[in-house]
């Protein structure tokens, strides 16, 4: 019993997801040291002051408000996730262990018992076991994995969110980086050393660094807490599976010592 194939397909998805966060991440790199060597040019132009959030948001240009947007969807998500993995990612430490005793001295109901005292994909596995442990073992087995893919699924819920606000910020970022070296180089012609001049050219820079470093500050955010919960929802799957194979294997054993035996 097991979730080998969407496994593989989940890994494949995920190696070309991080190629091309890389790739995405290191031209916005090319283009944060561009940036850099605009603000050079022009680093005597104004004196260097202290900026609130509300400035620096205004600063970033418009690439701040949709990035805006998905830091607050990614919160939401965040927040959400934590609450419903309380249930959903429980693995009931001990209660395998006290069930598979209870089992081996033939006190079903107690075993029964146990399990619903716990909530989570543990719990439904042994307690779905346990209740059609006169069914077949591939039945079983069915029902364990149904009870294991249905939950995975739950879990899932909303990830994708967190996974496209990886992927999206640092590209917002991005464009914003390209709008201000845009109006940078058109800054740029004609101008001379002036005053004017070089603070032309920081506005342009400015906007540039700021979106950059708003998007690439939300993508390591939402990047943290996908694997947070990725890692989490691995850990509940096997840790589940594992439960389904040691019950399984528990309710045949006391079977085959309580079955009558043959003349």
């Amino acid at each position: 019993m097991n979730l080998q194939a969407t496994a593989i397909a989940a890994g494949t998805a995920a190696k070309k997801t991080r190629s091309f966060r890389s790739v995405m991440t290191g031209l916005a790199t090319i283009a944060t040291v561009a940036c850099l060597s605009g603000a050079a040019w022009a680093q005597d132009a104004a004196p260097a002051k202290q900026m609130g959030p509300l400035e620096f948001f205004q600063k970033g240009g418009f690439v701040m408000y949709p990035l805006l947007l998905l830091s607050l969807t990614a919160i939401a998500v965040i927040v959400e996730r934590f609450i419903a993995y309380n249930l959903l990612a429980a693995t009931s430490p001990g209660l395998v262990p006290n069930v598979i005793q209870k089992i081996r001295s033939g006190d079903y109901q107690g075993a029964l018992g146990l399990a619903g005292q716990q909530q989570g994909p543990v719990a439904d596995v042994v307690t779905t076991v346990v209740q059609n442990r006169n069914d077949d073992k591939e039945i079983l087995e069915s029902r364990a994995e149904e009870i294991v893919v249905a939950y995975e699924l739950r879990m899932e819920k909303f990830m994708w969110l967190l996974d496209s606000a990886t992927t999206l910020s640092p590209l917002l970022g991005l464009l914003g980086t390209i709008i201000g070296m845009v109006r940078v180089f058109q800054k740029f012609q004609g101008a001379g050393q002036s005053e004017a001049a070089k603070a032309g050219v920081l506005n342009g820079v400015g906007e540039s660094l700021y979106a950059t470093a708003s998007g690439i500050f939300v993508a390591l955010i939402c990047f943290l807490f996908y694997n947070y919960f990725t890692a989490r929802r691995r850990n509940a799957v096997g840790e589940t599976e594992q439960a389904a194979t040691r019950v399984l294997t528990a309710v045949s054993e006391a079977q085959r010592k309580t079955a009558p035996s043959r003349p």
